[in-house]
């Protein structure tokens, strides 16, 4: 199973992954994601478009 640090460290009290056992961390997630930003710095997003305005 993989989750976020987060929710397996119990997050918006959903305690039920703390009763876990042979919990295997791999790295922080926002750790994870600030070194992919820095690696693909300057990081531009593409205009997605899926908001629109009614006519």
């Amino acid at each position: 199973m993989v989750a976020n640090n987060f929710l397996s460290d119990g997050g918006d009290n959903f305690a039920a992954f703390t009763n876990g056992t042979n919990k295997i961390v791999g790295g922080i997630d926002i750790d994870g994601f600030a070194a992919y930003l820095s690696s693909h710095s300057p990081y531009t997003p593409v205009a997605t478009d899926r908001i629109t305005t009614a006519p």
